[in-house]
């Protein structure tokens, strides 16, 4: 019986003891008062404007079985286009099979057009046809007027193969 007694002594103090502990540990975890700290601050960072652009990866099996990706980047020369003002428009394509770059295809024709969003005319605004001497090719475009503008570049491989990589953007008006 005494031992009985004693053991539940024993395991009330350590019951107690865990309880003094945890609040002691919880009181040292509470948040400085704002009173006695540093005023909170806010940081804040301004992210550099990026260049429209559109990446298409094509994804396919070469012969000897691999993972191949044909990435088409199409991106503008400037961040701000206005009307106006000439603007270029970059092409590159990149070939990696099992994730080693490989030699990318040249097109043997790529047409490069502009079309006023919304517009009700069928043809394209404005056409231009090149034969790029390499997978990388520029076109230069001058935008008439503000408004929205879908941009796209057909690139023919071969004469059953065309990829078209096009984005919209933003025209605004010619300063004064």
């Amino acid at each position: 019986m005494r031992n009985t007694l004693l053991s539940e002594k024993i395991l009330a103090l350590h019951l107690f003891g865990i309880c003094a502990l945890a609040s002691i540990s919880a009181q040292a975890q509470e948040a400085v008062p704002a009173v006695l700290g540093a005023p909170p601050r806010t940081i804040t960072a301004k992210l550099a404007e990026k260049k429209p652009e559109r990446v298409v990866d094509l994804y396919w099996h070469d012969d000897a079985r691999r993972v191949c990706v044909d990435s088409y980047k199409l991106e503008a020369g400037r961040t701000e286009i206005r009307a106006g003002e000439s603007v270029s428009f970059r092409m590159r394509i990149q070939r990696r099979c099992d994730d080693k770059s490989q030699k990318a295809p040249v097109p043997i024709k790529a047409v490069f057009s502009v079309r006023a969003v919304g517009s009700r005319k069928s043809a394209p605004d404005f056409v231009e046809t090149s034969t790029p001497s390499s997978s990388a090719f520029s076109f230069a475009h001058t935008f008439t007027k503000a408004g929205s503008w879908q941009v796209s570049v057909v690139s023919h491989l071969s004469p059953d193969e065309t990829h078209t990589v096009s984005f919209v953007v933003q025209v605004m008006a010619a300063e004064l």
